[in-house]
């Protein structure tokens, strides 16, 4: 059974933009963009895009209609002109008329107030011009065993979840060994928390494949059906932040591949879609972590465990976490789970990932990051989203 220990403090966090403020556009009009789910757009005046118009005439906006409005903005920036601009939806290579006269900056008459979504915004194909890296993902991932079975505070004897990765730290012989638990992308590239790689060099970073029980490692070594890789190269998501948590990623490169088998799988990233909240259905999770009520480091687990979780709403973890945390609104690039009584993610599972089964296939739909002491009902962790973070992951992959 795997519960939560405080893994990170959280700070305060404003990321949520509560008044619609405007800075001056600077695009080139009709100038190619590319629009956040990857389809090609033209930089027009908000007047000239039926969509951003409409949305700017109300008084009260949804996060994800704000998050929109937001982005669009951003994607046309870089001219000179001084008319806000927008990307509007536009076949590539179609002109689209500029506008006949200057747009000002719309202010709302009444106060924009943000709304929690009731679903998360669907994500469109990978961005343009990342088909490149496509390649180097593997042809097979996240197959599900046949019949396997799926239970709370189990362990995974049976090996359902392949692409998990004991991730082994020990700054020198001088100090105790720590862990982390990994997931395997690519035969190359393991994904893990950022935190887990705080100040850390790859010489410190050991990573166990195929493994069930840690007390059985030299003999699945010897058998075969363990891999054991070292780490070459850490790659830490540029923008991580310690403070507030925020782009809590690494990825872990690889001394050599690893090679498929019946105990070692890539899992499968969300190259199409984002998790949806509304749908309230079960994730899942595994770790080699603390199975002691208040997550003392002694008391890890020698077995891989799994835990079944619910994903929850950024607005309900908001609330739930300021009973126990410093903090404020859970952005779009971070989800929240929490377990059935007093099971959880705990010390340990740091970089865990969060699964979801969407048959026939899992996918990686988080990487487990902070929350409060583990044992506390029903408190919320924080997981990284991945659906908002493939395009890092691809571009930082090499061939």
């Amino acid at each position: 059974m795997l519960r939560w220990d405080t893994l990170r403090t959280l700070g305060t966090i404003g990321l949520l933009l509560l008044p619609l403020v405007w800075f001056p556009g600077t695009a080139e009009a009709n100038r190619s963009c590319i629009r956040p789910n990857g389809d090609p757009g033209r930089c027009v005046a908000a007047a000239d895009c039926k969509e951003i118009d409409s949305l700017l005439r109300q008084s009260v906006l949804y996060t994800a209609q704000l998050e929109l409005i937001t982005s669009v903005s951003k994607a046309c920036e870089g001219s000179a002109t001084t008319d806000d601009s927008f990307c509007c939806t536009a076949p590539l290579g179609t002109t689209v008329a500029p506008t006949r006269r200057p747009t000002r900056r719309r202010t709302p008459t009444t106060r924009i107030t943000t709304v929690a979504p009731t679903t998360t915004m669907k994500r469109g194909r990978v961005l343009p011009g990342l088909g490149q890296f496509m390649r180097l993902l593997p042809e097979r991932c996240g197959e599900r065993t046949p019949a396997n079975h799926i239970i709370s505070s189990q362990e995974d004897d049976d090996h359902t979840y392949k692409w998990a990765v004991f991730v082994r730290i020990q700054r020198d012989p001088t100090r105790s060994v720590t862990r982390c638990t990994g997931t395997l992308i690519t035969q190359w590239y393991v994904l893990t928390a950022a935190h887990c790689m705080y100040h850390l060099e790859p010489e410190h970073v050991i990573l166990y494949l195929g493994l069930f029980d840690l007390r059985e490692l030299s003999v699945c070594l010897e058998s075969g059906q363990c891999q054991e890789r070292r780490a070459t190269e850490l790659v830490t998501h540029e923008a991580y932040t310690t403070r507030y948590n925020l782009n809590d990623l690494s990825l872990l490169r690889m001394d050599r591949p690893v090679e498929n088998s019946d105990y070692i799988q890539p899992i499968c990233l969300p190259l199409n879609h984002t998790y949806d909240e509304a749908i309230q259905s079960q994730v899942f999770s595994y770790g080699w972590g603390s199975t002691s009520t208040d997550g003392r480091d002694g008391e890890m687990s020698n077995t891989k465990r799994v835990v079944g979780l619910y994903v929850v709403s950024r607005d309900n973890c908001s609330q739930a976490l300021r009973q126990h945390l410093q903090g404020g609104k859970i952005p779009s690039s971070q989800m929240c789970t929490v377990g059935d009584g007093l099971e959880d993610v705990c010390s340990g599972d740091s970089g865990a990932p969060i699964i979801e089964l969407r048959h026939p296939r899992y996918y990686i739909a988080g990487v487990v990051s902070y929350g409060p002491k583990c044992g506390l009902k029903r408190a919320p962790g924080v997981s990284t989203r991945i659906s908002e973070y493939v395009d890092w992951i691809l571009t930082s992959l090499k061939k």
